[in-house]
């Protein structure tokens, strides 16, 4: 009979059975992944979704709003798109925060002409 209690068991055998696993992936697994400690969203992942759904998000590189205002030059940010689209480009947090604001202003922009073309039919 264990005296400790049933929640430690169960904790040790979760332990050992992850160690068996993570033992038995070594041969499948990228190095990478094997070193991951957590879930979160892998920048690896999402360059290589962006790759391989050009055809739809390319677009936002095209002419982009964030180069426009002036966010963002317009030379550097088209180099990194050819990077991305090819699989040669990692997505950091800068790019990341600048891909969202490119959608929020492209947002803005259609529900700005959705407004202008309401009020020319009212008039």
């Amino acid at each position: 009979m264990s005296t400790r209690p049933p929640t430690q068991d169960v904790t040790a055998l979760l332990q050992q059975w992850r160690a068996g696993n993570a033992d038995a992936l070594e041969q499948l697994l990228p190095p990478a992944i094997l070193r991951r400690q957590s879930k979160r969203w892998s920048t690896e992942a999402l360059c290589r979704t962006l790759a391989n759904t050009w055809d739809e998000v390319g677009a936002l590189f095209n002419q982009p709003l964030v180069c426009e205002y002036g966010f963002v030059a317009a030379a550097p940010f088209a180099e990194v798109a050819k990077r991305i689209r090819h699989g040669l480009q990692n997505i950091d947090g800068e790019l990341l925060a600048v891909l969202s604001v490119e959608l929020w202003l492209r947002a803005l922009e259609m529900r700005k002409s959705s407004t202008l073309n309401t009020v020319k039919l009212a008039s």
